[in-house]
C-alpha cells in the first residue's frame, strides 16, 4: 500500500526555484503569518465580543478569513519544504532547460520574445518567467539557437525560432 501510494504522490520531488522565487515565498509567508493572521484573530476576537454567533456576519467572515490564511500558511509551508534552490551554475546555454533565459522570434510577426523558464510555481507571465509546463515552456524545452518549433495557444498554432540561450 505505501508503494501504491508512492507511486500516484509527487509530494516528495523537489522544486527547482531560483533564490528570488524562495525569498519570495518566504516573504509572503512571513506576511501571512507576522500581520495577516494576527490581524484575522483580532478581527475573531472582536467580532466574539459582540454577542450572539449564530447571527453574527462579521464572526462568520473572520473565521472563513482566518481558515483562508492557514490554508495558504499551510501551502506555503509544503512547499518551502520541498524547494531546492537551482544552483546558477547548473543552467546550460546549449540547450533551454529550466532557469534558462532564452529570446524567441516569432517568425510571423518578426516578434522577440525573452522568457526565463522555471518551475510551475514560480512563473510570473507578467514578469516574464514561464512555466516550463505551459504551453510554451514545454516546446522550449531542450531546443537549442536556430531550432525552430511550433506552439498551439488561444490565438491559433505560431511558429518561433529560437535565437539566444544564456544564464
Amino acid at each position: 500500500m505505501s508503494n501504491n501510494h508512492h507511486n500516484n504522490s509527487n509530494s516528495s520531488n523537489p522544486i527547482l526555484m531560483s533564490q528570488d522565487g524562495i525569498k519570495k515565498i518566504e516573504r509572503d509567508l512571513y506576511d501571512l503569518t507576522e500581520n495577516k493572521r494576527p490581524d484575522m484573530l483580532r478581527s475573531l476576537q472582536e467580532a466574539r465580543e459582540k454577542g450572539d454567533l449564530s447571527e453574527n456576519a462579521e464572526y462568520a467572515a473572520a473565521r472563513e478569513g482566518l481558515t483562508h490564511i492557514d490554508i495558504q500558511i499551510g501551502k506555503l509551508q509544503r512547499l518551502l519544504s520541498r524547494v531546492v534552490q537551482f544552483d546558477e551554475n547548473d543552467i546550460k546555454t546549449d540547450k533551454i532547460g529550466l532557469m534558462s533565459r532564452v529570446r524567441i522570434l516569432n517568425l510571423k510577426t518578426e516578434k522577440v520574445l525573452e522568457y526565463r523558464v522555471v518551475a510551475p510555481e514560480e512563473a510570473d507571465p507578467r514578469s516574464g518567467s514561464i512555466s516550463s509546463t505551459s504551453p510554451v515552456g514545454k516546446a522550449l524545452i531542450g531546443k537549442a539557437v536556430g531550432e525552430e518549433f511550433e506552439v498551439e495557444v488561444p490565438a491559433g498554432l505560431v511558429k518561433y525560432r529560437v535565437s539566444e540561450i544564456s544564464k
